[in-house]
């Protein structure tokens, strides 16, 4: 009886030994053979990040459910973490709870050996589905192409408008200091007239610029000043009161009498 018990452990120990070694014959072959499905994959996977598609697309491999619970897995081209390639995914779900739905992601490479096997076959439809979606998404980007060109034109419409509105015409500039200087003139700010008198007015993107004489440019600055140039303007403008010396043309502005004044 003993001798028996013996033989059986002896045999099952050498059973065990042969089944092993078999095993780890099976595990290189089956290891070579995932990698050399993972080669082909590459090429492709390479092959599609240089068209440079930037749209996912997936084809289903097998889904099923009951009642409002329902589970599916596929194959698609999508953006995994950083960069875009060819995956597997699980998902299973709650018509009732969406929001407890799942998804397991994987690379191709990294996905269940028997996923992969299972979506190989799959693969031409993926190209397909790429297809169809890259057209799509043409046909919708060309529509938007035109909103967004009709959008761009009618901004620059109205910024040229604006533009035109705001930026004094040729000869306006001289029209605003004849106004301004009768504006001051009726408000009886003599010294602001003078001031006025000894500066140039000029004007650059909408704002007005005065350069006068050191010795006027607290009184330009002062709001009565201000607040007449915006009156005459008639809206809201820029002012800027520079320090300078004044040019020829304000010399003789103010050598040339005033409307009305005696010459």
């Amino acid at each position: 009886m003993a001798a028996r018990q013996v033989d059986s452990q002896v045999l099952s120990a050498q059973r065990i030994q042969t089944s092993y070694k078999q095993l780890s014959q099976a595990a290189i072959d089956l290891n070579t053979a995932s990698d050399e499905l993972s080669k082909p994959i590459q090429v492709l996977d390479s092959a599609l990040r240089r068209l440079n598609l930037g749209v996912p697309a997936w084809v289903d491999l097998s889904s099923g459910g009951e009642g409002v619970y329902w589970w599916d897995r596929g194959v698609g081209y999508t953006k995994l973490k950083d960069r875009w390639g060819i995956a597997l995914r699980t998902r299973e779900g709650n018509d009732a709870a969406p929001e407890d739905d799942s998804e397991e992601l994987w690379p191709f490479s990294e996905a269940p050996r028997w996923m992969r096997i299972e979506a190989v076959g799959k693969l031409p439809d993926l190209l397909d589905a790429l297809l169809k979606q890259t057209e799509d998404t043409t046909k919708k980007l060309n529509n938007k192409i035109a909103q967004a060109c009709e959008l761009a034109d009618a901004i620059g419409r109205v910024t040229e408008e604006s533009e035109s509105t705001e930026r004094p015409r040729p000869g306006a500039v001289s029209d605003l200091r004849s106004r301004l200087h009768a504006a001051l003139k009726r408000l009886d700010h003599t010294y602001l007239i003078d001031a006025l008198e000894h500066s140039d007015l000029s004007e650059k993107d909408g704002e007005l610029i005065f350069t006068t004489p050191k010795m006027y440019v607290l009184f330009l600055k002062q709001p009565e000043f201000k607040a007449a140039v915006r009156d005459v303007a008639g809206k809201p403008i820029r002012i800027t009161i520079v320090a300078g010396d004044a040019p020829q043309q304000a010399q003789a502005n103010s050598s040339t009498p005033a409307e009305g004044e005696q010459k």
